[in-house]
């Protein structure tokens, strides 16, 4: 798996991550277009094997057991796509930016600094 690859995903049920299990942190897509909602998503249309228009969930970001990654990758997101995935990470609810503000990351690296994109590269796009 690669930074910025789109991957299918179990997200339900969603269990508590076992102590030292690798995990991931990822941004589920979705097909579902919510108003309202255009400065937390990033759009992600169709190609590859990503059978359809998909919108990158920068508002729900999620910590993700490796054991529920399933095919993949079905298509690699553009450099345009994960800057703009970036910068909805960065306007997130309140939340989620004192996550990402504070602290480190799960694997115990910095915390990112103002302005910088949010633990770079552990970010994984999971498919819709």
């Amino acid at each position: 798996m690669r930074r910025g690859e789109v991957w299918v995903a179990r997200l339900n049920p969603n269990q508590e991550a076992e102590v030292g299990l690798a995990t991931l942190l990822v941004v589920p897509l979705t097909s579902q277009r919510r108003r309202g909602a255009e400065a937390l998503r990033v759009l992600i249309p169709a190609r590859d094997r990503l059978l359809r228009e998909c919108w990158a969930m920068a508002e729900q970001p999620r910590a993700l057991d490796r054991n529920h990654i399933g095919e993949g990758p079905l298509t690699r997101l553009s450099a345009e796509e994960m800057a703009a995935l970036e910068q909805a990470l960065q306007a997130a609810p309140a939340g989620v930016s004192k996550i990402m503000a504070k602290g480190s990351a799960p694997d115990g690296s910095p915390a990112p600094s103002p302005g910088s994109a949010p633990w770079n590269s552990r970010w994984w796009p999971m498919g819709c």
